[in-house]
């Protein structure tokens, strides 16, 4: 049963329109982790482009454009994608689609928690066969195209945000080659219980062979990569539900700037 205060923000996401919904819910995000922003901030340059991958509902798009040039927004869900849409604004260029290292149409999985779907959830990992109406938990499931980052032009790029819920190392192998041309930072989102210890370490020692150095966010401080340590950062905070001390938040910062 959902509580008075979760009916309340449902509610609220439902009609708030986007001058009020964008800096009411940044202020909710901000006060939970303000340094989280803060590093953001830093990370993006008024001149240059922002790639946000796994765009969810457009918070951090709606931030990303006052904190530089323009923004790609990428969103598979469609109901995410249809509220973002609806109230991102001409700044923020939305695209509704999935993105990998292939390019064709995948299916996307969303969870559900009391008949309700938790949008922020969606995977193509794991999900049955594209064009399959659910999956065996219950699931929604829906069909989305697919595409690599690097069959897309942008504009000089100085910020790139992944948070695609365990596809981070397809997504990674299909934007090489943007990477490489425009070398910006990077904030992505990887934890060893979505995609494995083994493959965790060999996407960020990958994105690090390219020239990058790495970082992760820790009790609000930026730590380097080389104290990682996956018991004290992720399996145990994640565990005890302490979602501050869950390292899960990496940058990658180009080594010759």
């Amino acid at each position: 049963m959902t509580s008075a205060r979760e009916r309340f923000w449902n509610g609220f996401e439902r009609l708030a329109p986007a001058p009020l919904y964008y800096p009411v819910s940044y202020r909710r995000a901000h006060r939970w982790n303000a340094f989280l922003f803060d590093v953001m901030r830093v990370l993006m340059a008024p001149d240059r482009h922002t790639i946000d991958i796994g765009a969810h509902r457009g918070v951090f798009s709606w931030f990303y454009a006052r904190h530089s040039a323009g923004v790609t927004a990428f969103e598979a869900h469609p109901g995410n994608f249809r509220f973002l849409r609806r109230l991102a604004g001409p700044r923020i260029d939305c695209r509704h689609l999935a993105l990998s290292d292939t390019s064709g149409t995948l299916a996307l999985r969303v969870a559900l928690r009391d008949g309700r779907e938790l949008s922020e959830s969606g995977s193509i990992v794991g999900a049955p066969a594209a064009g399959d109406a659910a999956a065996a938990d219950g699931s929604s499931v829906y069909s989305v195209e697919c595409r690599p980052l690097d069959s897309f032009e942008f504009p000089d790029t100085g910020f790139i945000k992944i948070d695609v819920e365990g596809a981070e190392p397809a997504v990674v192998r299909g934007a090489r080659e943007t990477i490489a041309r425009h070398r910006p930072n990077l904030m992505i989102e990887i934890q060893a219980n979505a995609i494995g210890e083994d493959a965790m370490r060999g996407l960020i020692e990958s994105i690090r062979d390219e020239g990058y150095d790495c970082l992760f966010f820790y009790r609000r401080r930026l730590v380097g990569w080389e104290h990682f340590d996956l018991a004290r950062h992720q399996t145990e905070p994640f565990a005890r539900g302490d979602m501050l001390s869950f390292a899960n938040n990496f940058v990658f910062l180009p080594a010759d700037r």
